[in-house]
């Protein structure tokens, strides 16, 4: 049997095999609550799909949304020391107390989608405000922000410009810039140090280079997957506690400081060393946290039911998105969205929580720039979506 450690937890041919039987479940109810989805639709008399009001005006919106998400990132970053202090001390946890203003930072990725409504897109001005968004969340060694802003301008491209084929990915221009994306988010986690950028070397630099194809390690769920299948009992799963968790999550915890964690990873994180904690306790050894996958969560508080019927939910809301993505001809809104139910959304709290955050906010901007609409409309024909 082959043993491997990652993020201290121990792997071999057993519990891998668990985590590939599971994988295998879950995405057979996911494909299972999509075709039930489909099914319903052929029979449903309505459809549903967002409209808004496009006009000439629709670059300078997005330069003004843009514009309000970079606002609020430097009043943030004014608000501790400056970006060099911030360079220097990138250990800090700058998002506590926080959260709900770091999230207006989406609006400048928000921005240049919305700038894919016009019939001009200017390439270069899109480039550079993408540009700008990412060097501005990196200096706070945050790489996922990057990651999912960048998957929602490929879906832009692919819906509103033209379609990303298998083959492009592999010209040699795609891969110089996959191979330069990929270091830079091997980087990121070496400079959270009590030196920040100062400790920026040649060392780090190889050692990154070296580590390029552990990435998919990096994000991998297998080892914390492999131990909540392992360890998670009748007598220990949490049986939908991590609910209150999410019921709080809008109240700011100055006001309640006996709120739970949003990021429900912090539970799992204490377990593998060895420390259990149930929901909705505040109270914790570890601070860092191992974010659960859907399935590792739904394991954690239902066992394979949980696993079984959350799998089914998520297919379901997959289907649900796509269809309505496809009835308001690919819009920006909508691609924003769908990007983010399938980029994010899982049945954790922290997933949730950020998932209707991001939503209400773009629901929010585009209202108030493009009145947009909820329509219900009956359907031309019963076809399958």
């Amino acid at each position: 049997m082959f043993f491997e450690k990652h993020l201290n937890i121990e792997l071999d041919e057993i519990n891998v095999f668990i985590v590939f039987i599971m994988q295998i479940i879950t995405i057979l109810f996911i494909w299972l609550g999509s075709y039930s989805y489909r099914k319903n639709f052929l029979y449903s008399k309505y459809q549903y799909k967002i409209i808004y009001n496009n006009s000439k005006y629709t670059i300078l919106k997005g330069i003004l949304i843009f514009s309000f998400g970079a606002s609020s990132y430097l009043i943030f970053v004014s608000r501790f020391g400056g970006i060099w202090n911030i360079m220097q001390n990138t250990q800090v946890d700058y998002a506590a107390g926080n959260s709900y203003f770091i999230s207006l930072w989406v609006l400048m990725p928000i921005g240049v989608l919305t700038i894919f409504d016009s019939k001009k897109k200017p390439k270069v001005l899109m480039s550079i405000m993408f540009m700008l968004y990412a060097a501005a969340v990196l200096i706070f060694t945050r790489r996922a922000p990057v990651m999912e802003g960048l998957m929602a301008i490929l879906f832009a491209i692919n819906y509103r410009v033209k379609k990303i084929k298998l083959s492009t990915l592999f010209k040699p221009k795609s891969i110089i810039l996959v191979l330069i994306f990929s270091i830079v988010i091997l980087i990121m986690p070496q400079m959270r140090s009590s030196q920040g950028f100062k400790k920026f070397d040649k060392e780090i630099i190889e050692s990154s280079v070296s580590n390029i194809f552990r990435i998919f390690e990096e994000f991998s769920f297998t080892s914390r997957d492999a131990f909540i299948y392992e360890n998670y009992q009748l007598d220990n799963m949490y049986y939908g506690r991590t609910i209150f968790n999410i019921l709080l999550a809008p109240v700011p915890s100055r006001l309640v400081p006996w709120k739970p964690p949003v990021d429900d990873g912090v539970y799992l994180a204490n377990f593998v060393s060895g420390y259990y904690i149930s929901p909705p306790s505040n109270r914790y050894i570890i601070k860092n946290s191992f974010p659960f996958s859907s399935q590792g969560s739904m394991y954690a508080n239902f066992g394979i039911f949980g696993v079984i019927i959350g799998s089914f939910f998520l297919g379901y809301v997959y289907e649900i998105f796509y269809s309505i993505l496809i009835n308001s001809k690919f819009n920006s809104l909508m691609i924003y969205i769908y990007q983010v139910i399938m980029y994010k959304f899982a049945l954790s709290s922290k997933n949730v929580t950020q998932t209707l955050i991001l939503i209400v906010l773009v629901l929010t901007v585009f209202r108030v720039f493009n009145k947009i609409k909820v329509v219900r409309e009956l359907k031309k024909c019963k076809t399958a979506i």
